[in-house]
C-alpha cells in the first residue's frame, strides 16, 4: 500500500478498523490482479461541504486517474462491493465508489458505517 504522503499515511492507524482491513484486502486484490499496490490519497480530514465522513476516520480515497484502467478500475470496485455490505438499511449506499468531486479528480472513495459487514 503507497501514501501520498507522510500525513496521509500517519492517520491510518487511527482509521476505523473495518476500513483498516477493507483498504488492505482491496490492495492485496490490485496486487494480484493488477501487479501494483493501491495508493492512498486521503484519510482523516477536516470536515468540509461533504459528508463528514473522512473526519470520522471512517473513508479513505485513493488514486485512479493514470493508474488503473476503466475495467481494472470496474473490477476492483465491483469485488469489495460484493464482498462489503455498507449498511443494511440503507442498500442504496456502497463500500466503494468511483467518483469525481468538485474541485478534485476522479478517485476511489472507500467508506465504512458502524454497520458495515463482510458478506462472506
Amino acid at each position: 500500500m503507497l501514501f501520498k504522503n507522510k500525513e496521509v499515511q500517519s492517520y491510518f492507524p487511527k482509521l476505523d478498523s473495518m476500513l483498516q482491513k477493507i483498504l488492505f484486502e482491496m490492495d492485496e486484490i490490485s496486487k494480484l490482479l493488477f501487479k501494483k499496490e493501491i495508493f492512498v490519497t486521503s484519510t482523516w480530514r477536516k470536515k468540509t461541504n461533504d459528508s463528514g465522513i473522512h473526519a470520522l476516520y471512517r473513508a479513505a480515497d485513493c488514486r485512479t486517474e493514470n493508474y488503473y484502467t476503466t475495467l481494472q478500475l470496474d473490477i476492483l470496485v465491483s469485488i469489495i462491493n460484493a464482498t462489503y455490505s455498507y449498511d443494511d438499511k440503507r442498500p442504496e449506499f456502497k463500500v466503494t465508489l468511483y467518483h469525481e468531486v468538485e474541485g478534485s479528480t476522479w478517485h476511489i472513495h472507500i467508506q465504512v458505517h458502524p454497520n458495515t459487514k463482510r458478506l462472506w
